[in-house]
Protein backbone atom coordinates (compact mmCIF):
# COMPACT_ATOMS: atom_id res chain seq x y z
CA UNK A 1 0.00 0.00 0.00
CA UNK A 2 1.01 3.56 -0.65
CA UNK A 3 -0.73 6.62 0.89
CA UNK A 4 -0.93 9.52 -1.05
CA UNK A 5 -1.42 12.69 0.94
CA UNK A 6 -3.14 15.37 -1.27
CA UNK A 7 -3.70 19.00 -0.71
CA UNK A 8 -0.39 19.91 0.53
CA UNK A 9 -0.15 23.57 -0.86
CA UNK A 10 -2.99 24.95 1.58
CA UNK A 11 -1.56 26.83 4.02
CA UNK A 12 -3.55 24.58 6.80
CA UNK A 13 -2.81 21.27 5.82
CA UNK A 14 -1.29 19.00 8.09
CA UNK A 15 0.00 15.95 6.58
CA UNK A 16 0.99 14.54 10.35
CA UNK A 17 -2.27 14.69 11.43
CA UNK A 18 -3.57 12.26 8.56
CA UNK A 19 -0.80 10.39 9.45
CA UNK A 20 -2.11 10.11 13.11
CA UNK A 21 -5.79 9.24 11.78
CA UNK A 22 -4.30 6.36 9.56
CA UNK A 23 -3.65 4.64 12.52
CA UNK A 24 -7.17 3.98 13.46
CA UNK A 25 -7.48 2.16 10.40
CA UNK A 26 -4.59 0.10 11.59
CA UNK A 27 -2.48 1.98 8.12
CA UNK A 28 1.43 2.85 9.66
CA UNK A 29 3.22 4.65 7.63
CA UNK A 30 7.18 4.42 7.62
CA UNK A 31 7.47 7.71 9.36
CA UNK A 32 5.88 6.24 12.19
CA UNK A 33 7.90 3.41 12.37
CA UNK A 34 5.61 1.52 10.07
CA UNK A 35 6.15 -0.31 6.91
CA UNK A 36 3.51 1.60 4.76
CA UNK A 37 4.95 4.20 1.59
CA UNK A 38 3.47 7.94 1.94
CA UNK A 39 4.23 10.50 -0.52
CA UNK A 40 3.34 14.37 0.21
CA UNK A 41 1.17 15.43 -2.87
CA UNK A 42 -0.70 18.66 -4.46
CA UNK A 43 -2.91 17.01 -7.56
CA UNK A 44 -3.79 20.90 -8.32
CA UNK A 45 -0.05 21.91 -8.47
CA UNK A 46 1.83 18.93 -9.76
CA UNK A 47 3.63 19.20 -6.82
CA UNK A 48 5.17 15.25 -5.72
CA UNK A 49 3.52 13.78 -8.58
CA UNK A 50 6.96 12.24 -10.19
CA UNK A 51 7.98 11.12 -6.68
CA UNK A 52 5.11 9.57 -6.30
CA UNK A 53 5.01 7.51 -9.79
CA UNK A 54 8.82 6.74 -8.76
CA UNK A 55 7.45 4.99 -5.39
CA UNK A 56 4.89 2.93 -6.92
CA UNK A 57 6.93 2.00 -9.50
CA UNK A 58 10.31 1.09 -6.87
CA UNK A 59 7.17 -0.76 -5.24
CA UNK A 60 6.18 -2.90 -7.62
CA UNK A 61 9.25 -3.86 -8.38
CA UNK A 62 10.27 -4.62 -5.17
CA UNK A 63 7.38 -7.27 -4.48
CA UNK A 64 7.67 -8.01 -8.16
CA UNK A 65 3.82 -7.02 -8.73
CA UNK A 66 2.98 -8.35 -12.46
CA UNK A 67 0.29 -8.56 -14.61
CA UNK A 68 -0.15 -10.65 -17.88
CA UNK A 69 -0.88 -8.57 -20.41
CA UNK A 70 -1.89 -11.17 -23.30
CA UNK A 71 -5.31 -12.10 -21.53
CA UNK A 72 -8.70 -10.49 -21.64
CA UNK A 73 -8.79 -7.14 -20.45
CA UNK A 74 -10.09 -6.24 -16.70
CA UNK A 75 -10.50 -3.36 -14.53
CA UNK A 76 -12.22 -1.00 -12.42
CA UNK A 77 -14.20 1.77 -13.11
CA UNK A 78 -13.38 4.94 -11.89
CA UNK A 79 -15.61 7.16 -12.40
CA UNK A 80 -18.36 7.68 -15.16
CA UNK A 81 -20.56 10.49 -16.90
CA UNK A 82 -23.25 10.82 -19.10
CA UNK A 83 -21.31 13.60 -21.99
CA UNK A 84 -23.71 15.06 -24.02
CA UNK A 85 -21.50 14.74 -27.48
CA UNK A 86 -20.53 11.64 -26.71
CA UNK A 87 -22.78 9.41 -24.72
CA UNK A 88 -21.59 7.40 -21.58
CA UNK A 89 -18.27 7.80 -20.76
CA UNK A 90 -16.48 5.28 -18.46
CA UNK A 91 -12.58 6.08 -17.08
CA UNK A 92 -11.16 3.10 -16.62
CA UNK A 93 -8.05 1.63 -14.45
CA UNK A 94 -7.01 -1.64 -16.78
CA UNK A 95 -5.47 -4.04 -14.00
CA UNK A 96 -5.16 -7.32 -16.39
CA UNK A 97 -4.92 -7.88 -20.10
CA UNK A 98 -4.83 -5.55 -22.61
CA UNK A 99 -8.60 -3.48 -23.50
CA UNK A 100 -8.36 -3.24 -27.04
CA UNK A 101 -11.21 -1.47 -29.46
CA UNK A 102 -13.99 -2.60 -30.72
CA UNK A 103 -14.20 -5.20 -27.58
CA UNK A 104 -17.31 -6.00 -25.93
CA UNK A 105 -17.06 -5.41 -22.04
CA UNK A 106 -19.27 -5.42 -19.42
CA UNK A 107 -19.50 -3.14 -16.35
CA UNK A 108 -21.78 -3.90 -13.40
CA UNK A 109 -25.28 -3.45 -14.84
CA UNK A 110 -24.44 -1.65 -18.23
CA UNK A 111 -22.73 -3.14 -21.52
CA UNK A 112 -21.17 -2.34 -24.69
CA UNK A 113 -18.64 -2.43 -27.29
CA UNK A 114 -15.86 -0.41 -27.17
CA UNK A 115 -15.99 2.18 -29.74
CA UNK A 116 -12.95 4.61 -28.62
CA UNK A 117 -10.32 4.31 -25.65
CA UNK A 118 -8.82 7.78 -24.77
CA UNK A 119 -6.04 8.31 -22.62
CA UNK A 120 -5.12 10.32 -19.47
CA UNK A 121 -3.95 12.64 -21.81
CA UNK A 122 -6.88 13.44 -24.70
CA UNK A 123 -5.36 11.18 -27.18
CA UNK A 124 -7.40 8.55 -28.82
CA UNK A 125 -5.35 5.03 -28.30
CA UNK A 126 -6.08 1.75 -30.27
CA UNK A 127 -5.21 -0.30 -26.53
CA UNK A 128 -4.84 -0.27 -23.27
CA UNK A 129 -2.38 -2.52 -21.30
CA UNK A 130 -2.05 -3.05 -17.51
CA UNK A 131 -2.21 0.23 -14.97
CA UNK A 132 -3.14 2.15 -17.64
CA UNK A 133 -6.33 4.60 -16.91
CA UNK A 134 -8.20 5.42 -20.53
CA UNK A 135 -11.40 6.37 -21.26
CA UNK A 136 -14.47 3.92 -22.21
CA UNK A 137 -16.47 5.17 -25.18
CA UNK A 138 -19.78 2.98 -25.98
CA UNK A 139 -21.56 1.74 -23.06
CA UNK A 140 -25.29 1.63 -23.56
CA UNK A 141 -25.81 3.10 -20.08
CA UNK A 142 -23.55 4.71 -17.27
CA UNK A 143 -22.20 2.51 -15.09
CA UNK A 144 -21.47 3.10 -11.66
CA UNK A 145 -18.00 4.15 -10.26
CA UNK A 146 -16.54 0.90 -8.53
CA UNK A 147 -17.96 -1.62 -11.33
CA UNK A 148 -15.72 -4.56 -12.10
CA UNK A 149 -15.00 -4.47 -16.37
CA UNK A 150 -14.98 -7.31 -17.84
CA UNK A 151 -14.00 -8.44 -21.71
CA UNK A 152 -16.83 -11.24 -22.73
CA UNK A 153 -17.03 -13.12 -26.24
CA UNK A 154 -20.31 -11.76 -27.31
CA UNK A 155 -23.30 -9.85 -26.89
CA UNK A 156 -25.73 -12.68 -25.83
CA UNK A 157 -23.24 -12.96 -23.11
CA UNK A 158 -23.14 -9.32 -22.22
CA UNK A 159 -26.87 -9.19 -22.37
CA UNK A 160 -26.98 -12.17 -19.84
CA UNK A 161 -24.79 -10.96 -17.26
CA UNK A 162 -26.40 -7.65 -17.59
CA UNK A 163 -29.43 -8.81 -17.22
CA UNK A 164 -28.71 -10.85 -14.29
CA UNK A 165 -27.14 -7.53 -12.44
CA UNK A 166 -30.05 -5.56 -13.06
CA UNK A 167 -32.23 -8.01 -11.55
CA UNK A 168 -30.26 -8.22 -8.55
CA UNK A 169 -30.39 -4.54 -8.64
CA UNK A 170 -33.72 -4.24 -8.64
CA UNK A 171 -34.97 -6.83 -5.90
CA UNK A 172 -31.83 -5.21 -3.69
CA UNK A 173 -33.76 -2.40 -4.03
CA UNK A 174 -37.37 -3.47 -3.24
CA UNK A 175 -36.02 -4.64 -0.22
CA UNK A 176 -34.47 -1.81 0.93
CA UNK A 177 -37.78 -0.11 0.06
CA UNK A 178 -39.56 -2.92 2.02
CA UNK A 179 -36.87 -2.32 5.55
CA UNK A 180 -37.61 1.37 5.29
CA UNK A 181 -41.49 0.63 5.08
CA UNK A 182 -40.78 -1.48 8.22
CA UNK A 183 -39.38 0.76 10.68
CA UNK A 184 -41.30 3.93 9.84
CA UNK A 185 -44.19 1.32 10.37
CA UNK A 186 -42.61 0.07 13.52
CA UNK A 187 -41.98 3.95 14.85
CA UNK A 188 -45.69 4.63 14.50
CA UNK A 189 -46.52 1.45 16.73
CA UNK A 190 -43.77 2.85 18.52
CA UNK A 191 -45.59 6.32 19.14
CA UNK A 192 -48.58 4.94 19.44
CA UNK A 193 -48.16 2.94 22.16
CA UNK A 194 -45.92 5.89 23.79
CA UNK A 195 -49.57 8.02 23.69
CA UNK A 196 -51.66 5.27 24.79
CA UNK A 197 -49.48 4.40 28.17
CA UNK A 198 -49.07 8.20 28.63
CA UNK A 199 -53.03 8.32 28.62
CA UNK A 200 -53.10 5.46 31.25
CA UNK A 201 -50.69 7.64 33.10
CA UNK A 202 -52.92 10.88 33.16
CA UNK A 203 -56.24 8.86 34.18
CA UNK A 204 -55.62 6.07 35.45
CA UNK A 205 -59.20 4.27 35.24
CA UNK A 206 -60.46 0.97 35.71
CA UNK A 207 -62.93 1.50 32.69
CA UNK A 208 -63.42 3.20 29.90
CA UNK A 209 -64.21 6.52 29.66
CA UNK A 210 -63.86 9.54 26.99
CA UNK A 211 -62.20 12.71 27.69
CA UNK A 212 -64.08 15.59 26.83
CA UNK A 213 -62.69 18.37 27.56
CA UNK A 214 -58.68 18.97 26.37
CA UNK A 215 -56.13 18.35 29.10
CA UNK A 216 -53.31 20.59 29.30
CA UNK A 217 -49.94 19.27 30.00
CA UNK A 218 -47.94 21.63 31.47
CA UNK A 219 -44.15 20.86 32.73
CA UNK A 220 -45.01 19.58 36.02
CA UNK A 221 -47.36 16.69 34.67
CA UNK A 222 -43.86 15.79 32.22
CA UNK A 223 -41.54 15.68 35.42
CA UNK A 224 -43.62 12.83 36.96
CA UNK A 225 -43.73 10.47 33.60
CA UNK A 226 -41.27 8.27 33.13
CA UNK A 227 -40.33 4.75 31.66
CA UNK A 228 -37.46 3.03 32.76
CA UNK A 229 -34.19 5.02 32.10
CA UNK A 230 -36.62 7.33 30.18
CA UNK A 231 -37.97 10.38 30.93
CA UNK A 232 -39.74 13.23 29.29
CA UNK A 233 -38.66 16.46 28.79
CA UNK A 234 -40.77 19.79 28.77
CA UNK A 235 -40.05 22.02 26.12
CA UNK A 236 -41.52 25.28 27.34
CA UNK A 237 -44.34 25.56 29.93
CA UNK A 238 -47.12 26.27 27.81
CA UNK A 239 -50.20 24.45 27.90
CA UNK A 240 -51.01 22.43 25.20
CA UNK A 241 -54.94 20.17 24.86
CA UNK A 242 -55.32 16.96 23.78
CA UNK A 243 -57.71 16.02 21.58
CA UNK A 244 -60.47 13.81 23.26
CA UNK A 245 -59.54 10.14 23.54
CA UNK A 246 -60.59 6.73 25.02
CA UNK A 247 -58.60 5.64 28.04
CA UNK A 248 -58.52 2.18 28.99
CA UNK A 249 -57.77 1.24 32.37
Amino acid sequence: MIVAINKIDKTDSKPERVRTELLQYEVQVESLGGDVLDVEVSATKKLNLDKLLETIALQAEILDLKANPERPAEGTVIEAKLDRGRGPVATVLVQRGTLRGGEIVVAGAEWGRVRALVSDVGVAVSEAGPSVPVEVLGFTGTPDAGDRLAVVENEARAREVTDYRARQKRELSIFARGRLRSQFARQAETGFQFAFRFAKIISPLSRVRKIERPFPITSSIMNCVSFGNAKLSAVDNTAHPIVPIAIHG
